[in-house]
């Protein structure tokens, strides 16, 4: 709370027929104001004793507030490590390692802020929160926030002690924060939608009448990566062949305001994938009219924006691409740009004759082959039914009665 009273220098200045000293610097107080002390003498030396007098005196006055303050905080509490400002380092610890992206690390601080210091729990020390001080929480805000809510603040919690303060600060402080349970469901407003084979054929040929404005859309739902990280490709992440790099896409920032940003959803989404032949000849065929110009620089966008070449082709532009060539192809206009990715990676598991879902898990950049086997389940129990299907024929040939 003290303020630090230096300054570089002291300055003069003759008014009516006095010497005025006064602090070059200005210091900041501790309600915000700036401070600048001055006094007035018949000599410079005057003037100047006269201010480092009102200057020690404000210091000693400053050096007794902090020492009050001191007194009245009980000396067995210490403010850094309790849960809220330990969440707090952590959250700017992940951004800083660059797990936490910038609209992440704002959610955090509202459900820091919004869920967790308000309450008791959030005022206790890291080491000393147990279960119960979980659950007591918990019950709380369940009632107040609703169960979705209740969970993301849960998350927070519990993300901190498994992943960091149990793991590396104290790997023999029991996690306090495991094991509860939340019965939430996913949102039923917006569920995946996904192309058959013959909508498949219907929206790519609907994108080949469209021309070079279908390549982006092609380029999805061949590759299944998320949009931003299409939209915001540029030719040196292309090797000129069958390989391409995924590590950038759109983010917001602070305000809300879309930018380009160089890490991707996460640490697997940054991923180098194999091309189809397909997906080859468009990026061939684009290079080919840009080659020898500034569009084809290495720095420039694969797809660039229609207006402003310099910048890569807007979420927007994709999405009304993306409705045209739905209406051309007679299809529902209720799919997402998002559900091309999905409608990819489904046709791959519908229609590959080996077991691909491993290498597909990793070209769509899912951490793991169980994250892809539990979005995609609907569609590997059909795999499962064919499976049977083929088991019950084969053990024909076999079964003693039959």
């Amino acid at each position: 709370m003290a303020i630090k009273l230096e300054h570089t220098e002291y300055g003069f200045v003759k008014d009516k027929g006095q010497w005025k000293c006064y602090c070059t610097t200005s210091v900041t107080q501790s309600n915000g104001k700036p401070w600048r002390p001055s006094s007035y003498g018949k000599t410079k030396k005057a003037a100047r004793e006269k201010l480092e007098a009102k200057l020690k005196k404000k210091a000693l006055e400053l050096e007794q507030t902090e020492q009050s303050e001191v007194a009245k905080t009980p000396k067995d509490i210490n403010i850094s490590n309790t849960l809220v400002e330990q969440l707090k380092i952590y959250a700017v610890k992940k951004q800083q390692d660059k797990h936490l992206k910038l609209g992440s690390i704002k959610d955090k601080k509202d459900l820091i802020r919004n869920m967790i210091e308000p309450y008791d729990i959030g005022k206790k020390q890291v080491n000393e929160i147990q279960r119960s001080d979980i659950s007591e929480w918990i019950a709380i805000i369940r009632k107040k926030s609703g169960e979705n809510r209740c969970k993301k603040a849960y998350n927070v919690i519990t993300d901190f002690y498994t992943n960091y303060y149990c793991m590396t600060e104290n790997i023999n402080y029991p996690n306090p924060a495991h094991g509860f349970k939340f019965s939430v469901q996913k949102s039923k407003a917006d569920p995946m939608r996904i192309f058959d084979n013959d909508e498949t054929a219907l929206y790519l040929k609907a994108c080949e009448e469209m021309g070079e404005r279908g390549d982006i859309l092609q380029f999805i739902l061949y590759t299944y990566c998320r949009e931003g990280e299409a939209d915001t490709l540029t030719w040196s992440d292309w090797n000129q062949g069958d390989l391409i790099h995924i590590h950038k896409t759109w983010s917001k920032d602070e305000n809300d305001k879309y930018f380009v940003d160089n890490r991707p959803k996460t640490e697997d989404s940054d991923r180098f994938i194999h091309l189809p032949v397909q997906v080859i000849g468009i990026l061939n065929s684009r290079y080919m009219e840009v080659e020898g110009t500034a569009l084809g620089k290495p720095d420039s966008w694969i797809f660039p924006a229609v207006k402003n070449k310099t910048k890569p082709l807007s979420e927007s532009t994709t999405y009304n691409r993306h409705k045209e060539a739905l209406r051309r192809a007679g299809l529902k206009s209720n799919m997402r740009v998002h559900d091309l990715r999905h409608s990819g990676i489904s046709f791959n598991i519908r229609n590959s004759q080996v077991d691909c879902l491993s290498a597909l898990s990793k070209q769509a950049g899912h951490s793991s082959r169980a994250i892809t086997e539990n979005i995609y389940e609907h569609v590997l129990d059909s795999q499962h039914r064919e499976l049977a299907e083929i088991s019950s024929q084969i053990y024909t040939t076999v079964c003693p009665w039959q």
